[in-house]
């Protein structure tokens, strides 16, 4: 299961190059890749984190026990039919000796099933790291601030007499359709001043 994860990943940050470079990939070593266009590729980003998980929001497993309890697994109702991705990288704009200036960049896939749906999202900010002397420097991270498309869409179960119910938590779905997560992206802002003695 783990090697398998591991391909994935790899495929995953293989067709991203690609797409990145915009050039199609063809048959060639792997080697040739990461040599030939990585360089040119990332010379302007700061880092890259690629996974495949849907981390912008939380699906309900589709487990959960009834009123009367009564166990009830519904997680087909759950099963994601979107390739999972999500992306985070760093857009170099300054890169100098005492400044560098990026704009973070958060890119997610969403999630889309029969019951629960999260649209893709796009997030980004600005990070700054500024040197005034050899012993003090300080740092500003203001990520995911400007957000788009952090929607999430739910929809009900339905019993023997189709009254609706929530099939993540059994509650009946008049209680909960209101209170339910919407999206799991905080804004993160961050101030750090550092001095060395």
């Amino acid at each position: 299961m783990k090697t398998i994860r591991k391909i994935k990943k790899w495929s995953t940050k293989l067709v991203l190059t690609g797409f990145l470079s915009g050039t199609l990939l063809t048959h060639v070593n792997a080697s040739d890749i990461v040599v030939s266009q990585q360089i040119k590729i990332f010379a302007k980003l700061d880092y890259l984190i690629i996974q495949d998980e849907h981390l912008t929001s939380t699906p309900w497993s589709g487990n959960f026990t009834a009123i009367n309890g009564k166990a009830f697994k519904v997680t087909e109702f759950y099963k994601n039919h979107r390739p999972e991705m999500n992306i985070k990288t760093g857009i170099a704009l300054v890169n100098g000796k005492n400044l560098k200036i990026s704009i973070p960049v958060h890119f997610d896939n969403g999630f889309k099933s029969y019951l629960y749906d999260a649209n893709r999202y796009l997030g980004t900010g600005l990070s700054l790291y500024y040197r005034k002397s050899k012993d003090v420097f300080l740092t500003f991270e203001a990520h995911d601030i400007l957000q788009i498309n952090n929607k999430v869409k739910k929809r009900p179960c339905y019993d023997a007499f189709r009254r609706e119910f929530h099939c993540g938590t059994g509650s009946p779905w008049v209680d909960v359709k209101n209170h339910l997560t919407q999206s799991d992206i905080p804004k993160n802002i961050k101030l750090k001043i550092f001095y060395f003695f």
